[in-house]
């Protein structure tokens, strides 16, 4: 069975939309059936790959993915950029980082 247009092309750019959009686009364009831990753990990945730190931090915290990936390295790279409020809210939500 072939997908609709739509969500073959949601999942073609799935992976430039912003972190913060991830949640609303995955429900409006009903592709949860085809989104799981494994491809936003490769979204994330490819985010920290792109130097989309601030994006690739907020996808570990909200999905809850500290283990699979280096938070001191992604801590740095944020206060670099002045993002300091992300590094904070990081640094909230991972037990190796208090």
């Amino acid at each position: 069975m072939q997908l609709p247009l739509h969500q073959e092309w949601a999942m073609d750019i799935f992976d430039k939309i912003r972190s913060d959009l991830v949640p609303d686009y995955v429900i409006k364009l009903k592709v949860s059936h085809m989104v799981t831990d494994e491809l936003l753990i490769e979204i994330t990945n490819k985010q920290i790959k792109q130097n989309r730190f601030n994006d690739a931090s907020l996808m570990i915290v909200r999905y809850k993915f500290q283990e699979h990936f280096d938070l001191r390295y992604l801590m740095l790279r944020l206060a670099d950029l002045n993002k300091m409020e992300t590094a904070k809210l990081l640094i909230q939500h991972s037990d190796s980082l208090k």
